[in-house]
């Protein structure tokens, strides 16, 4: 199997919460694989463990709820003893053989088999097609026909250049022979000597030989192994379909979860992936079982679309755009929108989260412009619009006249949960939904990490950013399973504006976040703390001059009962440190004394609004290290080394809490800092100056309020902070441009123009320039 070419990262909030604003618990979250260095400059091998290994143990589930509970239903005018049925016709056939028990096609353990394993398990697809032909004689299903295909030589089609070849696949052949007959021709108008294009019945015969299959179309993906791998002779079976299943989320919007499989040796397991992350089943002998072997194929082959886990809501027209039909409730016609170009897709890259995606759609009847924003929201938490409309609520009864959130806050349109009301079932959740998700009844599949701490450490200078290698080899305990449920939420946006990450002009990023900066502020007299402030969560409209806040998901208030409040959340390239370590870091050196003796006592932790002002500030220190005017030969040395080491993905480096007391950082025995001479370009040394002056306001507040504990410091703080952005002038516009692919300060997000082709940065080669560098010295 090959491999897919790694995409930039983006770094959603992870999921949090406090009981003041649902029932919804927080979950301690590790940072993400897929934004460390490995992830984008790793092997293939590499990428597959981290994905694999930062999930966790698997949750394995006994067969009997897993055939019951989680592979499809049965088609409701199946008859009750089809399984039955088909055993039966197989047993007739002498394709099982009961006396031996063994498949007749498939007569060899594939362990003592001494052919190639492609060879070997091909003959377990003239098993699965007299299962497919039993099932036709005895009981014809109402959905169009799966194909079950083994082409481990060729790769499926895809969108991001994943080049990964699964040993097998189901696919809809309907999906296939209608992608294949509306194709373009690739021969001249008036066609071949024989009268052949690529659309006409010839063409189609010729395609059905050696097809080209896409991934979006893949319902169900297997690996073979006739013996698994070991540490020693490359991956393992799980490892490969939890990335063919990492792939398959990540690629299609609409994938809700995706089914998978392994077969080795003669042990046949089906998995399930969605974004509450990877399931199993417990393995079956495939020669010893074989009605569940049977139960598993026709259920399959018998399932429609959204059994199969595609949403409905989802559709693409003729021209190849997302139609979204969302219901709105109160029986009201659903909101029809076409998707005219994707703004944000990289928060799929893990498998579980909320998986975030932006959409600039317009809607049908009035054409009209907006960002409708879907993602996987834990069951229970309140909807962006009710927490922006508490916050203003709160704002209003502390200050009637202060109208900061209405001018600096984005509108929401509607907002809602994915449904699909002509389907008689709950499917606002995924499937499990009414199965022990804790662990407490199932049992616990290990992954094994086949590759040492030193390769995966060689490849990036900070090894906390790789956190799921770190936690399996020191005994660190790795990510529980998600303990609530995900729904699949919507909500549209009355405006689509250009994210603060995505602006040309220093001044106009300078204006944009002194105008977040105001919001936040806001947000905290209101009494809440927004908990993910962000390069990609503030915005910038050209038209008006004016900067925005958004993504209120994981606000809540910081006054009253909080429990779990602590807990990190945010973007880990602007994470407060004390957040991202759950722990005060800035007491005084008296209370520190006052502590260790025991006469005083601190608080729990918890997120205050001076940790949003934290993460403001990382914000503006972010965008004077990533920038460079354009025309300028290259960033400075300061600017390489404090991307670096401040913004790789660990927001607990040391490395942050140095440059937050000192306004500067240690590497190779010298302390750099952007107050230096060539620190930063001189064109910037103005918002440099700010960004350094904003730390010290940070870092003499968090002293401050641990040495009190009063909230008054924090409208203190940000009045401090606000004052100094208002007083800080620019001399005019300075275009601005990254300097550096490095997939830390590249674009957040991926961009797609309205034809919708994606232009993505190629980050391998300047990421393996930088690592190189620094493991030299330079």
């Amino acid at each position: 199997m090959e491999g897919t070419t790694p995409s930039m990262p983006s770094t959603p909030p992870q999921r949090t919460n406090t009981p003041s604003t649902s029932c919804v618990h927080d979950t301690p979250v590790c940072g993400r694989a897929t934004d460390s260095v490995v992830y984008q400059t790793g092997t293939l091998r590499e990428r597959r463990q981290l994905v694999a290994t930062t999930l966790g143990d698997i949750r394995e589930y006994c067969n009997t709820n897993w055939w019951a509970q989680v592979l499809p239903k049965w088609p409701k005018d199946a008859p009750n003893d089809l399984a039955e049925s088909i055993y039966a016709k197989l047993v007739q056939k002498g394709e099982y053989v009961e006396e031996e028990q063994r498949w007749k096609s498939f007569p060899v353990d594939p362990a003592r088999d001494q052919r190639p394993e492609t060879a070997v398990h091909r003959d377990w697809k003239l098993v699965v097609d007299q299962i497919v032909q039993a099932l036709h004689c005895v009981y014809r299903p109402q959905v169009d026909a799966l194909e079950y295909w083994q082409q481990p030589s060729l790769a499926p089609e895809s969108q991001v250049q994943n080049l990964t070849r699964p040993d097998s696949y189901m696919i809809r052949l309907a999906k296939m022979l209608a992608k294949m007959a509306t194709a373009e021709p690739d021969v001249p108008d008036d066609g071949s000597k024989t009268g052949e294009t690529e659309a006409s019945s010839l063409g189609v015969m010729k395609k059905l030989q050696n097809p080209k299959h896409s991934w979006k179309d893949i319902c169900e993906v297997g690996e073979f192994k006739k013996v698994d791998s070991t540490s020693q002779n490359g991956d393992t079976a799980v490892e490969q379909v939890i990335w063919s299943i990492h792939h398959m989320l990540r690629e299609d919007s609409a994938r809700r979860f995706v089914y998978g499989s392994t077969f080795i040796g003669r042990e046949f397991r089906s998995f399930l992936g969605s974004r509450i992350g990877v399931f199993a089943s417990q393995a079956v002998d495939v020669h010893h079982d074989p009605k569940s072997i049977i139960q598993y194929y026709v259920r399959m082959m018998c399932a429609d679309d959204i059994s199969l886990g595609w949403d409905a809501s989802m559709t693409r027209n003729e021209e190849g755009q997302i139609v979204f039909s969302l219901e709105t409730g109160n029986k009201a016609p659903p909101l029809v929108l076409t998707a005219t170009r994707e703004l944000f897709s990289q928060a799929a890259e893990n498998i579980r989260g909320r998986a975030t995606r932006v959409f600039e759609v317009t809607r049908d009847s009035e054409g009209s412009v907006f960002a409708l924003k879907i993602g996987w929201i834990e069951e229970g938490r309140l909807t962006e619009g009710q927490i922006i409309k508490n916050m203003k609520e709160s704002l209003r009864k502390v200050d009637p006249n202060d109208q900061t959130l209405e001018q600096h806050v984005l509108d929401i349109e509607a907002e809602g949960v994915v449904t699909f009301p002509d389907v008689g079932e709950d499917t606002t959740r995924l499937p499990l939904g009414n199965m022990d998700i804790n662990g407490d009844k199932c049992a616990v599949m290990h992954l094994p990490i086949t590759a040492s701490m030193q390769q995966i450490i060689s490849l990036s200078s900070h090894p906390g950013s790789i956190g799921g290698f770190e936690e399996k080899m020191t005994g660190v305990p790795l990510r529980s399973v998600s303990k609530v449920h995900r729904e699949h939420r919507w909500t549209l946006y009355k405006a689509v504006l250009k994210p603060i990450w995505q602006l040309d002009d220093l001044r106009d990023m300078c204006c944009g976040l002194t105008d977040v900066g105001r919001a936040l502020s806001a947000v905290a007299k209101a009494g809440y703390v927004h908990r993910d402030p962000s390069a990609g969560n503030g915005y910038w409209d050209e038209r008006k001059k004016r900067g925005y806040l958004s993504d209120f998901e994981y606000a809540v208030p910081w006054e009253g009962e909080r429990a779990g409040h602590g807990v990190r959340t945010g973007t880990p390239m602007f994470m407060p440190l004390e957040v991202a370590k759950g722990a005060w870091e800035f007491p005084t050196p008296i209370r520190v004394s006052a502590i260790s003796r025991g006469a005083a006592q601190v608080p729990e932790f918890l997120a205050t609004p001076l940790h949003d002002l934290e993460s403001w500030a990382w914000v503006w220190l972010w965008a004077v290290v990533r920038f460079q005017p354009v025309g300028a030969a290259g960033p400075t040395e300061c600017q390489r080394i404090l991307s670096s080491f401040l913004f790789n993905g660990n927001p607990a480096n040391s490395s942050r809490g140095t440059y937050i007391r000192w306004r500067a950082c240690m590497a190779g025995k010298k302390l750099w800092s952007l107050q230096d001479e060539g620190g930063s370009p001189l064109a910037f040394s103005v918002v440099a100056d700010l960004a350094n002056t904003l730390f010290k306001v940070v870092h003499a507040e968090h002293h401050e309020y641990q040495k009190l504990w009063t909230p008054d410091v924090f409208a203190e703080a940000w009045e401090s902070a606000l004052n100094l952005c208002i007083e800080t002038t620019l001399p005019g516009n300075i275009p601005i441009k990254p300097w550096s692919d490095n997939p830390m300060l590249g674009g957040l997000v991926h961009r797609t123009d309205r034809a919708g082709s994606q232009h993505k940065r190629n980050a391998s080669q300047s990421v393996s320039r930088e690592t190189a560098k620094r493991s030299k010295g330079e």
